[in-house]
């Protein structure tokens, strides 16, 4: 039965399919969502939080 397809050859095909799971060589899809990039986002949004924050406080005290 070499050509039947499981269901775990379904599912694994569905995960490719969507990018959700490793590339062939290994690597991760360009697009998928990393650490580091959840780092790169969160240190901006922290970033632009802090600038607005000062420039609220700046603009209520004077």
């Amino acid at each position: 039965m070499a050509g039947r397809m499981t269901r775990a050859t379904l599912h694994a095909n569905e995960t490719n399919s969507r990018g959700a799971s490793m590339a062939i060589d290994g690597r991760p899809p360009a697009h998928a969502g990393t650490y580091t990039s959840f780092l790169r986002w969160f240190t901006w949004g922290a970033v632009v939080c802090a600038a607005l924050a000062a420039l609220v406080i700046y603009l209520i005290a004077s």
